[in-house]
């Protein structure tokens, strides 16, 4: 089959000839009269002027023809407009192209054909002027340069008919067009006017055409349009300006026009439009967003009033419940200070959301993206809310996939703040059965992945008609809700806020009575982390996993797999049992303490009554919550069940655990809680407060922390500054709103009193915005507490800016044990001297280590580094019973951007601490001593005096 010749440019050929709007027109004398010379011309009984659509050739004019079209695909001009200049076919029968074509073998019988094609000006052929004979046939060379300038004639004729049209549209675009269109010569006067300007201004054409168009210009305006006009006579193709135009009234109307000189005319184009409206519309815009601004402003100084004025009093509230609750009480005092500690917290909690809200809806919130471990992300979060769950009762499960990359790059503190509000309310609305934290990768690459975070709970579930409305602020599913569960109805709002500025959105899948599940997705930088090495694992071959929860056993399964390690599922207490009575054997068995029927605990002494009386012939591990009482402690340790796992297991928890089954160091214990760290430095410290409460409860902790310290008490920022100007105290609580004059200003007022040396100053304030904080670094102050304090936070505050030995007159105590508690290690390994000596060898590595990778991580300023080191050193420093190293270790995990001072301090401290301990455990490396006792408390203070 032929095939048939296509333009290259086919598509915009085709678009150019429709806009020629002359397809289907009729009939036109100009074309004729062209048709019927190029016949009498050639000598040719017919003549065409054909034109070339999709599938059909028309013709616009035709001599010797009936016919006014005829299908494309047998048109001779096809192969015609193909080229740019005479196509002849002398005989048709003899042309491959043509013998077997329609027009050939039947009517009307061509066989000659002379064709030259239609070519507009920007270069596209439309169609052909042709002539054809019944006879064969051949053109001479002065007809073909006829046939070729009729073409042009024709196409010159189709271009000016196009403008033509288009000089009538603008006629009717002119006439009644809503924007003023004129011509202007260069002598200042109108020659041509539309419509619009009677209808805008008012004047009528008559008048506006024998008066000169700048006396039309407000006087004010008049300099720049002279000046327009003057760009336009040096050569400017158009110019935009604005002005201002008298109407018949005598008022003015803002016209915005666009002028353009008509080449060799000397008269310009213009158009206008009236913008008037709309001038006024952006002016009461503008003063709107002005008095926007302004009540957003207002707004944030209200936020912070508000919230110096109702922290104030919760100031009062929970320091002093907190100091009750660390005094002799008997248990009903104890049990009701408790509820109004928690009361108050609550409403704190409460407080915090608003301002957040706020902070939000304001814009002046910001993430501050970090490195962060996924696995201490989802650790950290199930944690917080633990208590809560299991108090009620409910299942806590922490689903964290294996296969995730262990470290990711995120806000942690705005994302475990989603977390935890997520399950805050699954724990709210749920009375029975589970929830769920899941945290899964949808898509990985090597730089980023795609995270699914994950809350499900077997709650009251929310209907389908109430679900978009849990999203809104202050709403909850129903009033009714509200009033059984409480809350602000914000903690979702907050939470699909952070993270529309993490760029995901959060999700709900419910169903009333069968629980909800809300997730969302967040795509994240993610690096893999070197993965962590467990002794001893390919020990355990084979586990049995007690648990009534499916889901939970589903969750260990799947750990255990990982590790290529076996496992064997039981429901209940009895079919543990069963499965032992069969003689199967097993590594270890994780049981469940809560179950039905037969509890974990009861098992376990049938286990041991019945099948395997210790643990070294059947190791046996608890999963417990945190809140069970000590007779679990106590009854473990009856039945020789060597370890204890606190639900929701993690991960790394139970590979711990399972890799301690192996080794002979006994476990080490958990920390007990951090007592508060006390001072007997002799030490000047001045409080600026303005508040009754806050100042009393600020004098009591300081006189139970650092109770040698002299205590300066100020009421406002200019009895601080007068004591300043007598004597610099070591340290200053400055509360920031004060009356006279208020912190900011007294810092400042300090600062230029110190010459040379150096007095931390700290924000002492019930504010919470950014802002505060910001303006209190601005100011000169060294640090920000937020109010309500309780004695740890002053605690923390003067360990981080009262360093040891600063103060001339501080004297060394004698007893050692703030640097080395050698207790903490003889619990552990009792007056074993090996495990003593080993212990002591992997810490004085540890040490040796983190001091040289500290200092590397301060050099480059890697602040994520920093807490990393920091965490770690603070778990060497617990374990190894080194409290003051301790305290030092964990202020690097809470160091922030710009603290550079602080790092530089806390780097110093630590180095020195580390070495006074390094001292002091280098009597103890391997072959040097056999316990402990070889060296007193004495000795320990005397090292580190020396140091």
């Amino acid at each position: 089959m032929q095939q048939l010749p296509i333009p290259h440019n086919e598509d915009a050929r085709l678009k150019t000839l429709h806009n020629y709007q002359i397809l289907n027109s009729l009939a036109e004398d100009e074309f004729d009269r062209i048709t019927e010379l190029a016949s009498l011309i050639c000598g040719t009984p017919i003549s065409l002027v054909s034109l070339i659509d999709e599938k059909r050739q028309w013709f616009k004019s035709r001599f010797g023809l009936e016919i006014s079209e005829t299908d494309r695909k047998l048109a001779f001009c096809q192969y015609t407009i193909m080229g740019d200049g005479l196509m002849e076919v002398e005989d048709a029968t003899k042309d491959d192209r043509f013998m077997d074509n329609a027009l050939v073998t039947g009517e009307p019988d061509l066989r000659f054909y002379a064709g030259f094609p239609l070519i507009d000006p920007d270069g596209y052929a439309l169609g052909t002027v042709c002539v054809i004979d019944r006879k064969p046939n051949q053109l001479t060379g002065k007809q073909k340069r006829a046939l070729e300038l009729l073409a042009k004639e024709v196409m010159a004729l189709i271009v000016k008919r196009r403008q033509k049209e288009e000089l009538r549209n603008f006629e009717k675009l002119f006439r009644y067009s809503s924007d003023m269109i004129c011509i202007a010569g260069d002598d200042g006067f109108f020659k041509k006017v539309n419509p619009a300007f009677e209808r805008i201004l008012g004047w009528d054409a008559e008048y506006l055409l024998s008066t000169s168009f700048l006396e039309f210009i407000h006087p004010d305006d008049l300099s720049g349009a002279r000046e327009e006009l003057e760009n336009l006579s040096a050569g400017l193709e158009t110019v935009n300006f604005v002005g201002r135009y008298r109407t018949s009234s005598g008022d003015y109307r803002i016209l915005q026009w666009t002028v353009a000189p008509e080449p060799g005319t000397g008269n310009l184009f213009g158009i206008s439009r009236d913008i008037t409206e709309s001038i006024h519309q952006q002016q009461e815009l503008s003063a709107a967003k002005l008095q926007a601004e302004q009540a957003s402003i207002a707004k944030s100084e209200f936020l912070a009033n508000m919230s110096h004025e109702i922290r104030t009093p919760l100031n009062g509230v929970i320091g002093f419940t907190d100091l009750v609750l660390k005094t002799g009480l008997t248990e009903i005092q104890q049990q009701y200070l408790t509820i109004v500690n928690q009361s108050a917290n609550a409403l704190l909690s409460i407080i915090n959301d608003i301002l957040d809200f706020s902070k939000i809806e304001a814009g002046k919130l910001e993430l501050e993206i970090e490195k962060y471990d996924i696995y201490e992300l989802g650790s950290q979060a199930s944690d917080i809310i633990t208590y809560q769950i299991q108090a009620k009762g409910l299942e806590m499960l922490l689903n964290i996939s294996p296969e995730l990359p262990r470290f990711i790059w995120t806000d942690s503190v705005r994302l475990k703040q989603v977390l935890i509000n997520l399950l805050s309310n699954a724990a709210k609305f749920t009375e029975h059965g589970e929830i769920e934290l899941r945290i899964e990768a949808l898509s990985a690459d090597t730089e980023q992945v795609d995270l699914r975070f994950l809350v499900r709970d077997t709650g009251i579930g929310i209907y389908p008609d109430k679900q978009k409305k849990v999203f809104e602020a202050f709403s909850q599913e129903d009033g009714s809700t509200t009033k059984k569960y409480g809350g602000t109805g914000l903690g979702l709002t907050i939470s699909n806020k952070l993270l529309g500025m993490m760029g995901s959105r959060l999700q709900l899948d419910s169903k009333p009575g069968s629980g909800s599940t809300f997730f969302f997705d967040l795509t994240l930088k993610a690096e893999q982390g070197d993965p962590e090495v467990w002794e001893n694992l390919e020990l355990i071959k084979k586990v049995l996993i007690v648990d009534d929860n499916e889901n939970n056993r589903l969750i260990l399964q799947q750990m255990l797999l990982l590790r290529d390690i076996e496992s064997t599922q039981a429901r209940t207490g009895f079919e543990a049992l069963q499965l032992l009575a069969g003689g199967e054997r097993y590594d270890v068995v994780l049981m469940d303490y809560h179950m039905p029927y037969m509890d974990g605990l009861e098992t376990i002494r049938k286990i041991r009554e019945s099948f395997y009386p210790t643990d070294s012939e059947q190791p046996i591990m608890l999963l417990s919550s945190s809140s069970d009482d000590e007779t679990v402690v106590q009854s473990c340790a009856e039945l020789q069940v060597g370890h204890r796992l606190v639900k929701p297991v993690k991960m790394q928890d139970i590979y711990t655990a399972l890799s301690r089954l192996h080794k002979e160091l006994p476990e080490i214990l958990q920390a007990g809680a951090v007592e508060t760290e006390t001072t007997s430095e002799q030490v000047t410290i001045l409080i600026a407060e303005d508040n009754a409460v806050n100042m009393l409860l600020a004098r009591t902790i300081l006189s139970r922390i650092a109770p040698n310290a002299i205590l300066l008490e100020a009421r406002n920022g200019i009895e601080a500054v007068d004591f300043c100007k007598k004597e610099l105290p070591c340290l200053i609580l400055m509360d920031v709103q004060m009356p006279e004059m208020n912190g900011y200003q007294a810092t400042r007022a300090i600062r230029e009193l110190e010459h040379g040396t150096h007095i931390p100053i700290i924000a002492f304030t019930a504010g919470n915005v950014r802002s505060e904080r910001d303006a209190a670094f601005e100011a000169g102050m060294d640090d920000f507490v937020v109010k309500p304090v309780v004695e740890q936070m002053i605690a923390t505050v003067l360990a981080k800016w009262l360093p040891v030995n600063e103060h001339a007159n501080h004297q060394e105590p004698d007893d050692g044990t703030l640097h080395f508690d050698v207790d903490v290690i003889t619990r552990y390994a009792g007056r074993d001297g090996e495990m003593i000596r080993e212990m002591i060898a992997l810490t004085i590595t540890e040490l040796e280590d983190s001091n040289r990778i500290l200092e590397t991580q301060a050099a480059q300023n890697d602040l994520a580094g920093l807490h990393s080191t920091g965490h770690r050193l603070y778990g060497t420093a617990v374990s190894a019973g080194l409290p003051a190293l301790s305290g030092l270790a964990r202020q690097f995990e809470q160091l922030q951007r710009g603290e550079n001072v602080l790092m530089e301090t806390l780097i110093s401290r630590t180095h020195m601490e580390i070495a006074i301990v390094l001292e002091i455990l280098a009597a103890h490396r391997p072959g040097t001593v056999s316990s402990l006792g070889e060296l007193n408390i004495t000795d320990i203070g005397r090292i580190s005096r020396k140091i």
